[in-house]
């Protein structure tokens, strides 16, 4: 699961910069923002990320410019059940 994630100002600006980012190692949306944040931290204004496309995350979580934080959430406890099921297999 995957963000493209760049600028809301390096965009404006014509500039197609960005990073691919992975979501799972992240636990919560604070936590996600910040890194995308340190990403573009030599940036001259303060850099507000901006996510042009996704890879396995469902539409409906991603915005421009956030995750639902519900999104984190959801995983969590997907990957619980996930470790759950093995355990019993």
């Amino acid at each position: 699961m995957e963000l493209y994630v760049t600028t809301s100002n390096l965009y404006n600006n014509g500039i197609y910069k960005g990073k691919w980012v992975g979501i799972t190692r992240f636990t919560s949306q604070k936590e996600f923002m910040k890194h995308c944040r340190e990403i573009f931290k030599d940036e001259d204004t303060y850099p507000e990320p901006l996510f042009l496309c996704s890879i396995g995350i469902p539409n409906e979580y991603v915005f421009l410019t956030k995750i639902r934080e519900d999104f984190f959430k959801k995983y969590k406890k997907l990957l619980k059940n996930r470790e759950q099921i093995i355990k019993i297999i």
